[in-house]
């Protein structure tokens, strides 16, 4: 099995425990003294910083460059209304429980998984 695939598998498998918890640290999930979150979560960072260093182009679409305009969008956006609507720890840590795991996740499947394109669909069954 090549190193590159078993991160990929790591990652995925990281990230789908780090997407069910909901966040990158939560206390109550800790059994023997040992907190399963910062765990979880130092193996999602440490497969995520590989895969991020292995990737060596992105291919741009004009998909793809709306994709990551919303997502600039929403990471200007969310300063500003803090600052119109004031910021609490509760919206804090979900954005950046978001930024830390949904983003990533979504950038590498972006970049790492192109669909084919074909003019026909064939089914063989």
């Amino acid at each position: 099995m090549k190193v590159n695939n078993l991160f990929n598998w790591v990652f995925l498998l990281s990230a789908c425990a780090l997407l069910a918890i909901g966040r990158v640290y939560d206390e109550r999930l800790t059994i023997y003294s040992v907190n399963l979150v910062i765990v979880l979560s130092l193996v999602y960072i440490s497969a995520l910083a590989f895969i991020l260093f292995s990737v060596k182009s992105i291919v741009w679409s004009k998909s793809k460059l709306l994709f990551y305009s919303l997502y600039l969008f929403m990471f200007v956006s969310t300063p500003v209304l803090w600052i119109v609507f004031d910021v609490n720890l509760y919206g804090f840590e979900k954005f950046m429980n978001f930024w830390i795991i949904v983003v990533p996740l979504t950038f590498i499947v972006a970049s790492l998984i192109t669909l084919p394109k074909s003019t026909s669909m064939k089914m063989d069954l």
